[in-house]
């Protein structure tokens, strides 16, 4: 179901784009995925944020998909079962006047989505001792923490949009 917050022409072509271009995105997962123990929270702070315009919340892969006030897409999967994730996309585009100069600001507007308070609280530490440039794409810039086995921000560019990607993992 998509949930849209203003009944425009416009939305309509963003669920569909979500539909198209965020379908090609996926987490790797098992094929019997466990559920996220707080799904049911995540899925009512996805419909309660208003930077969000446009959402789909898809239950089978515990994933939310849409289309941000300012137009990005994005996309946000948890998972929790022997091991414990989240990876969050962003596509930034096509019209990047201005992206070199927001894109720190866009990592921490897709952690925001994606990631609990403590999770946060890293990530931007981390990215205020090292800025991410655009011109050093594509990029991984991981963030050092003892509790995750994985934590990273990667930044790359197709064509004329710009892909962000937040992922984290602990077993």
């Amino acid at each position: 179901m998509i949930i849209c917050r203003h009944a425009h022409p416009r939305n309509r072509i963003y669920s569909l784009l979500v539909t198209l271009v965020l379908g090609v995105f996926s987490v790797g997962c098992a094929a019997n995925e466990c559920v996220y123990e707080q799904q049911e929270n995540q899925k009512q702070l996805y419909a309660a944020n208003p930077a969000i315009s446009v959402q789909q919340w898809l239950e089978s892969s515990n994933e939310v998909k849409g289309v941000l006030a300012n137009g990005n897409l994005f996309s946000v999967k948890h998972w929790s079962c022997e091991h414990y994730g989240k990876q969050a996309l962003m596509v930034l585009g096509p019209h990047m006047d201005t992206a070199a100069n927001q894109l720190n600001a866009s990592v921490l507007q897709l952690a925001k989505l994606a990631l609990d308070e403590h999770e946060l609280k890293l990530l931007s530490q981390s990215l205020q001792n090292s800025k991410l440039h655009l011109a050093d794409a594509p990029l991984q810039h991981n963030i050092v923490s003892n509790e995750f086995d994985e934590f990273y921000v990667k930044i790359a560019i197709t064509d004329s949009l710009i892909i962000i990607e937040i992922k984290l993992y602990h077993s």
